[in-house]
């Protein structure tokens, strides 16, 4: 994967084996893009620290946090860890962005963002942003589990209107608490799942527009 890892006790997807150190001041983004990126390899799994904190730096642009095209086949261990981004001005950063995912699952990983305001529209992250492009094809099979998110824009979002659809995503036991669109989904996303989801002080709990087959439980 091109990825030449920091500490080799650590497994191979762990987060720490590529120089993550949890705490939640040090920047860990780096390690946790080379874990992502070592999975998108063939690696096939994520793992994080339990109930440690991971800080993403700051975001000062509308910028993707950790953009991972084409993974396939991977389970992220959450471990109940948590993820902390800053949002500095009036933008929406991308915390995961998943190009075409096939066959992934997020568990138990949470994540809130400490420089959102919902008083100001659009200043705030999104959790997980899964893009289909391309002319053609289907991707998905995304399960997102027991997951909770904070202060943010988006928790689960799909969109980009293409030829290329996700579909066949699931949501369960996932909770949020001040996010303005808990689940998004805009033109892309079909045959969509939702489980036990509690949304505590949203604006819009569930968007969907150009889509079918959804089944929420919110």
């Amino acid at each position: 994967a091109g990825v030449t890892p920091v500490n080799y006790a650590y497994e191979v997807g762990d987060v720490h084996r590529y120089g993550a150190l949890g705490g939640g001041v040090i920047n860990d983004r780096v390690a946790i893009n080379a874990a992502f990126q070592v999975a998108a390899a063939g690696g096939c799994k994520v793992i994080f620290h339990p109930n440690v904190d991971y800080f993403l730096g700051d975001s000062g642009s509308t910028e993707n946090i950790f953009t991972v095209p084409g993974l396939q086949s991977t389970v992220v261990y959450g471990n109940h860890a948590r993820l902390i981004m800053n949002t500095t001005g009036n933008y929406q950063p991308v915390c995961f962005n998943f190009i075409n995912p096939l066959n992934v699952t997020f568990n138990d990983l949470r994540v809130i963002d400490n420089g959102a305001d919902l008083s100001v529209d659009w200043r705030g992250a999104w959790f997980i942003y899964l893009q289909g492009t391309g002319t053609s094809g289907t991707y998905g099979s995304v399960l997102v589990s027991n997951c909770h998110g904070e202060k943010l824009v988006a928790f689960l979002k799909c969109g980009t209107a293409s030829a290329t659809r996700i579909k066949n995503v699931t949501a369960i036991n996932c909770s949020t608490k001040t996010v303005y669109y808990p689940l998004s989904f805009e033109n892309n996303g079909d045959d969509v799942t939702v489980v036990n989801f509690r949304a505590w002080n949203p604006r819009r709990a569930y968007f969907p527009i150009g889509v079918q087959n959804h089944d929420i439980d919110l």
